[in-house]
């Protein structure tokens, strides 16, 4: 059975496609048959159309198959698709930009850390300089200054200033490094969460689109089964009560004109054939005429 088998939606109408061109084909070949009157012409075409029949009815199953194998358009889509991937690239935007203000004032920080370092070498170095300066009495003399003058410490605690400061930068700037790399990780979540949303959108709307395909298929290959079920029944009936008029069948043939007139997936060519048989029948008195 074909339903034990995973079908290809498109393949599937392909098939349909011509199943529905060859049963119409067929039933125009019986229409026309009748013309003749021979009684084996027009078995051999009721053979033909019961065929044509018969695979017309085998597409219709295939193609209810494949239907049933898709996703319907709201598994397609799944939760994601009820998201907006438009704000969430605009937040992944906005993401990024904070982490490149981040790593600007990283960048900052760094270049403020160098100074402190500079002066804190600088202040080490004019601790040690007056250090040794203000060792020697002469020039504590001349300087004016006290042996327990308050500048080296000053002067070193300006230096331990410098240097805390200095630390304190450097976990500063680990600390907005690794900020300013979880703002990018999450931007880079956002714009992955929209291709998905998209993703699942264009699922969506190939669920709809090849569910819509498949009905479109069916509702003609329905139609010419059943013309061709109904044309096979009145020929039948015809040669059944032993007349030499199609009546019946003249009839069927009136209604499935009157379909193809109405229906927008009508086979122009095909009704003017029919047209010609129906006309040509009615000119044998065939019935109604």
């Amino acid at each position: 059975m074909s339903s034990q088998y995973s079908l290809d939606p498109d393949s599937e109408l392909t098939k349909a496609n011509t199943a529905w061109q060859q049963a119409w084909d067929a039933l125009v070949a019986l229409a026309e048959a009748l013309l003749t009157q021979n009684s084996n012409s027009i078995k051999r075409a009721l053979d033909k159309a019961k065929d044509k029949q018969d695979q017309a009815q085998v597409a219709l199953e295939d193609l209810e198959v494949a239907k049933k194998a898709l996703k319907t358009p709201a598994e397609a889509r799944g939760t994601l698709g009820d998201e907006d991937e438009k704000k969430l690239l605009t937040k992944a935007d906005e993401v990024e930009q904070e982490a490149k203000r981040l790593e600007e004032e990283k960048e900052w920080t760094q270049k403020y850390q160098k100074w402190l370092r500079t002066g804190h070498g600088v202040a080490l170095g004019l601790v040690a300089l007056c250090g040794v300066l203000l060792s020697v009495e002469a020039i504590r003399t001349v300087l004016g200054m006290a042996k327990d003058n308050q500048l080296l410490l000053a002067l070193g605690t300006v230096a331990v200033s410098w240097q805390v400061s200095a630390q304190a930068l450097a976990t500063s700037q680990r600390q907005l490094h690794a900020t300013a790399r979880q703002h990018r990780d999450t931007a880079e979540g956002l714009r992955d969460r929209a291709r998905q949303v998209t993703t699942a959108k264009a699922n969506a709307k190939a669920a709809t689109d090849a569910r819509g395909n498949i009905e479109n298929a069916q509702v003609p290959l329905r139609k010419v089964t059943w013309c061709l079920e109904k044309l096979m029944a009145a020929v039948n009936m015809d040669r059944e009560s032993k007349r030499q008029k199609f009546t019946e069948a003249e009839w069927v043939i009136e209604d499935i004109l009157v379909d193809l007139r109405k229906a927008s997936d009508g086979n122009k060519k095909m009704a003017q054939r029919l047209q010609k048989v129906y006309d040509e029948l009615a000119r044998q008195g065939g019935g109604t005429g």
